[in-house]
């Protein structure tokens, strides 16, 4: 009976691992001169107190000003809280957006794109703006990246399993713009 409840236990995780957030890319607006490097630390440090991060980038991209995070059970995290966290640390920072990487089921309902991962289903849009941006010099996204999700449109009966990463969007709701997608690995090693 145990040795049933143990395979069993084994053959979900894998599944549950699967369908899941695979990291993030948060961008910040911060009000120092010198940029991310210099309030970094206070951030990060913030932000690995969260409830919601396993763990956080050790350094920024400074360029972008951004960094990648992992989060906890590849879940997404609450977006109203990581945007406190920021903005409460003490680095006179504040969170511009987030970009997720996920991997889970597409599901085309009505004409449109659905993802389905960690028990939850999110809408997929078309790429609007980009989070990894220069402050200096912004460049607009690429031809293949701005067609992304009416390429992905078009294979949504390749395959029912994919990997799509692109700005989350929560105002009205929770989407995902489709930025960059590929098939999902059949032999997903997290877990």
């Amino acid at each position: 009976m145990k040795v049933r409840a143990v395979v069993l236990w084994l053959a979900l995780s894998t599944c549950v691992s699967f369908s899941q957030v695979v990291s993030l890319t948060l961008g910040f607006d911060v009000n120092s001169p010198y940029g991310l490097s210099e309030p970094w630390f206070t951030i990060r440090n913030a932000l690995l107190r969260s409830d919601d991060l396993q763990d956080v980038a050790e350094r920024p991209d400074v360029k972008t000003a951004t960094a990648n995070a992992i989060t906890k059970g590849g879940v997404l995290p609450d977006f109203d809280k990581l945007r406190k966290t920021v903005a409460e640390s003490g680095a006179g920072a504040s969170l511009r957006g987030v970009e997720a990487t996920v991997e889970g089921e597409l599901i085309l309902r009505q004409g449109k794109l659905l993802l389905r991962f960690s028990g939850k289903e999110i809408v997929l849009q078309h790429l609007k703006e980009l989070i990894q941006q220069e402050k200096k010099e912004p460049k607009p996204a690429t031809a293949e990246e701005r067609s992304a999700y009416e390429r992905l449109l078009g294979k949504a009966d390749e395959a029912k399993r994919w990997r799509i990463s692109g700005p989350l969007r929560w105002k009205s709701g929770l989407a995902l713009e489709v930025r960059i997608f590929e098939k999902a690995k059949p032999n997903n090693s997290r877990g």
